[in-house]
């Protein structure tokens, strides 16, 4: 069998192999990560699709790949499964460390485990320990390297993007009041937890179909607006994790309500988080949210991820006096602005785009439009 890299967004995209955690002869199981790669967006584990024995390796660490290379190849699982069966000849470790050892891959007869049993004979207790130490020592060894590898692809992204792009950013405020008193309501009602980015998340969806310019991404060769259909109304969402700046993609948000778009945003945050994204999480965006409220912050200038030409920052929620036409009245109030490519979209156009979006939030009835 031979394994390919899948489609990874656009099939011109290279990606470059970072690591290979697998060896020739080596049996792994279906999903058992068999290549790191390095994207311009995230350090992504491809999974293998299936289980055997390495029999070749095709790429080498370094080499930048395409979807549709083809990766290593796999042995039949059969074979292998008859060879796993055979009992090892290991005379200090009794039939059920012997069992365990085969569970964990663990090779009695090359690692170097010290029993703790009669004669040092190995013991269960003993695999345990050896792979817990294993695992605190390969984190150790791994975390720096996977922490700098995406702190600089997404560094050498940002200062890109800063550099080629000319960045204006509108700044504007909110009254949330009504929209949170309407999350709240869900919120008990249904007992799911809905953030503010869930609505967030639809209102740009609604606001991309109605300010189109928005909705493209730009063809880097050709320094033009290039307007991608697979990507309508895919909308990236910026998370910060241990290991650096990561932006999955809700896909085809506007054929989803804000109970679909909650249950997935917890579901693909908490991916990220642990490092389990696919690769087609971070693929497909065109238009991406920056959610600073829970750190706080009147504003800031979110930069933009290309080759998408805008993003939303979110603020933390404040109480200010508005003033009612009678009387000041302590209001809800949240901090955004909107950063965009000016060599495509003009002042007027970004501040109509934003207004739109108070509108909707400001009052759940205007959604109709949507």
């Amino acid at each position: 069998m031979i394994i390919k890299l899948p489609e990874i967004g656009d099939i011109n995209k290279k990606v470059e192999v970072i690591e290979i955690p697998v060896k020739v002869g080596e049996f792994i199981k279906k999903d058992d990560t068999i290549v790191v790669l390095e994207s311009e967006k995230a350090t992504i584990d491809l999974p293998s699709p299936n289980e055997g024995t390495i029999t070749k390796i095709l790429i080498k660490e370094g080499e930048n790949i395409y979807s549709g290379k083809s990766i290593m190849e796999l042995e039949d699982i059969i074979n292998k499964k008859v060879i796993l069966n055979k009992e090892k000849s290991i005379a200090q470790a009794g039939p059920a460390a012997k069992l365990m050892a085969r569970k964990l891959g663990i090779d009695l007869e090359t690692d170097k485990i010290i029993g703790s049993g009669k004669k040092n004979c190995i013991l269960k207790e003993d695999l345990k320990s050896y792979i817990k130490d294993k695992r605190i020592e390969s984190s150790e060894d791994n975390t720096d390297q996977n922490v700098k590898n995406i702190l600089s692809v997404s560094a050498k992204k940002l200062h890109n993007s800063w550099r080629n792009i000319p960045h204006v950013t509108h700044f504007d405020e909110l009254d949330i009041t009504k929209v949170e008193k309407f999350r709240k309501t869900i919120k008990y009602e249904l007992g799911i937890k809905i953030t503010l980015l869930s609505f967030f998340i639809k209102v740009c969806s609604c606001a991309l179909q109605k300010f189109s310019k928005f909705n493209r991404l730009l063809d880097f060769k050709t320094n033009k607006r290039n307007f991608q259909k697979s990507s309508h109304n895919n909308i990236s969402i910026a998370i910060n994790t241990s290991k650096g700046l990561l932006v999955p993609v809700i896909k085809h948000v506007d054929k989803k309500n804000i109970i679909d778009i909650a249950l997935e945003l917890k579901e693909i945050t908490k991916r990220t988080l642990i490092g389990k994204n696919k690769i087609d999480d971070m693929m497909g965006g065109c238009f991406t949210i920056s959610n600073l409220g829970i750190i706080g912050g009147k504003g800031f200038t979110p930069i933009i991820n290309s080759p998408e030409i805008g993003i939303l920052g979110i603020g933390k929620t404040n109480i200010k006096p508005i003033w009612t036409g009678k009387q000041f009245k302590p209001t809800t109030m949240l901090p955004i602005c909107l950063s965009y490519d000016h060599r495509f979209i003009n002042g007027v156009y970004a501040a109509k785009f934003i207004k739109f979006i108070i509108k909707l939030l400001t009052d759940i009835r205007n959604w109709i439009v949507c």
